[in-house]
């Protein structure tokens, strides 16, 4: 498991937030860029976990599974326009699919790590940064704690944690493919999913 080491917090007299700070910064930026990309590519990577929980992949015995674009499991994933709206999808599908399974202690790792990452992940997309003019290497995020200065290898430890986070849902993606194909986790929760959609269509469920 990888160390969390967190930004350090400073004091501060006063606080002026620049809405152009990070453009001043340009390598933080580039990081800040690059976590918002790589969240993108966990939550495709979680369309992929949901189609291949009923066993939507091309699946090969010898090799990785390959995922195939599937509009139901895509549509799902767009109607949850939150990260706890997504989760409490993949909790009405493939984590009662998965209990009392082989693969039901990783689903709840990587839902854990999910909910983590996603909050680390909002608090610098959607962050308060601003900058000191003697401290050239850093950002300052101004949050509801204080202040803290944010160093390049603060994102990159960030952006680090994240490409893990992403092969654990490849990994369990696959490790479910194996299972849905052995048998060991039935297929059919088609029925769920539409009729989430449906809720959510109607406005009955909330995200």
């Amino acid at each position: 498991m990888l160390e969390v080491i967190l930004p350090q917090p400073i004091k501060l007299k006063s606080w002026n937030p620049m809405p152009g700070a990070v453009l001043q910064r340009p390598e933080h930026a580039m990081r800040i860029a690059a976590i918002a990309a790589e969240w993108t590519q966990i939550e495709f990577s979680m369309i992929n976990l949901l189609a291949g929980s009923y066993g939507q992949t091309l699946y090969n015995e010898s090799g990785p599974y390959e995922a195939q674009h599937n509009p139901v499991a895509v549509a799902a994933m767009q109607a949850a326009e939150t990260i706890r709206s997504r989760l409490k999808l993949l909790d009405l599908t493939l984590g009662k699919m998965v209990t009392g399974t082989s693969v039901e202690a990783e689903w709840l790792a990587v839902r854990d790590n999910l909910q983590k990452r996603a909050r680390e992940r909002n608090k610098i997309v959607h962050g308060s940064w601003g900058i000191m003019i003697n401290e050239p290497d850093e950002l300052v995020m101004h949050t509801s704690d204080g202040y803290f200065k944010w160093t390049v290898r603060d994102f990159e430890d960030v952006l680090e944690r994240l490409v893990t986070l992403r092969w654990a849902v490849v990994d369990l993606t696959s490790q479910i493919t194996d299972a849905v194909h052995a048998g060991e986790i039935p297929q059919g929760i088609m029925g769920p999913i539409t009729g989430w959609l449906s809720d959510r269509a109607d406005g009955s469920m909330e995200a």
